[in-house]
């Protein structure tokens, strides 16, 4: 099966650009190729700068793709994991991989311009166990950009049918084409919004999230409806951790997903055979 593409749940691009067609353009010793080669290469290089929307609810800037086009690292060198791959796998407690979402920068920039919104992952419709590797998120409409998407984003194919729009971040078409995925969104700023900025209309009922507030809030009646009780913050130090503790704590929900139960956990730290764990 080998490696694939994941791609930005606004624009439907992946990760990076093709420098590989570089080395194609140069094999034919043809200067024009060669120089229109390094026109396209320029054109798909902000691809390659992306932000991580981790689980945790934290907004991490200037990553990498590293592996295999799923596998994510900060300048700080910690190491993300796209939803639908790690998370589905029991990779982040097990090897200390934060899952989450990679976004374009760019793209993350045009919402918080466009919405004025500082883009989370608690404000996505994500599940991230119905998350697939192919559609970055369920039931939304990504339109005729689904058409390249392959084991590897099919460029060569894009070109041949004048498709290179969908690239130009400054193209009329290709902003109207991103508006009609993100307003599937439903995105929203309210200042005054105390429950979670997500719309309730994707999750089921009973379904728990936190909210603005920091308090528990339940879908009920196709509304978020704040649980009356307090929230209580521990830390546990874990040394020597179990097989089975680790698939325990692997399956409590992030504080930017959601639970069925009023149980969350923060952001966990990791030295030698110990975990330090935040439950909320």
């Amino acid at each position: 099966m080998g490696c694939w593409d994941v791609y930005c749940f606004t624009c439907g691009l992946p990760c990076h650009g093709e420098n590989s067609y570089m080395e194609l353009a140069e094999e034919t010793g043809d200067e024009y190729i060669i120089n229109e080669t390094k026109k396209l290469i320029k054109k798909f290089g902000y691809l390659n700068s992306n932000i991580f929307l981790t689980a945790d609810d934290r907004i991490v800037r200037n990553c990498k793709e590293t592996d295999c086009n799923i596998s994510f690292v900060s300048p700080a060198g910690e190491y993300f994991t796209q939803i639908g791959y790690g998370h589905l796998y029991n990779m982040n407690m097990e090897y200390g991989i934060m899952p989450g979402i990679f976004i374009h920068t760019s793209c993350w920039n045009w919402i918080k311009k466009t919405y004025d919104v500082e883009l989370k992952y608690s404000d996505l419709p994500i599940d991230a166990y119905q998350n697939s590797i192919a559609s970055p998120v369920p039931g939304i409409n990504f339109g005729p950009i689904t058409e390249y998407w392959e084991q590897y984003f099919n460029y060569i194919r894009m070109i041949e049918n004048d498709d290179m729009f969908m690239i130009d971040r400054n193209d009329p078409k290709n902003i109207a084409r991103i508006k009609k995925i993100v307003t599937q969104y439903k995105l929203k700023r309210d200042p005054k919004r105390i429950g979670p900025n997500v719309s309730a209309t994707f999750f089921k009922e009973g379904n728990i999230k936190i909210g603005n507030n920091k308090n528990f809030w339940t879908k009920k009646n196709g509304k978020w409806q704040e649980i009356k009780e307090k929230v209580v913050k521990k830390k546990y130090d874990i040394k020597n951790p179990s097989k089975q503790l680790m698939k325990y704590l692997n399956n409590i929900p992030y504080v930017g997903e959601y639970n069925k139960v009023p149980l969350f956990q923060s952001r966990p730290t990791y030295k030698k055979n110990k975990i330090k764990e935040g439950l909320e």
